[in-house]
């Protein structure tokens, strides 16, 4: 499978729910916050998170092991949430 095929096999269409204001707010931090991560900080988050992938699905799609795959997401957490906690401060 080549890795192209890989990657669209693990794109899938999620469902937007309508959004207060606030959460809308909280949205745009978080899609900011994200945006700010180099991509391969972000992706691990992406595709556990947003797209709902099992940790073994992030781990091939990422082609690294599954213990590599979860050290990235909650490293990329970690600072995805010191970043949030220090941009609420200001």
């Amino acid at each position: 499978m080549t890795r192209r095929t890989r990657w669209f096999s693990v794109l899938k269409v999620a469902d937007v729910p309508t959004q207060t204001p606030d959460e809308r707010e909280s949205s745009s931090d978080l899609h900011r916050a994200l945006l700010r991560m180099a991509p391969d900080e972000r992706l691990p988050l992406v595709l556990h998170f947003y797209l709902d992938l099992p940790l073994d699905e992030v781990a091939k799609t990422l082609r690294v092991s599954q213990s590599a795959a979860k050290s990235r997401i909650y490293r990329a957490a970690k600072r995805l949430r010191a970043d949030l906690t220090i941009e609420e401060v200001f």
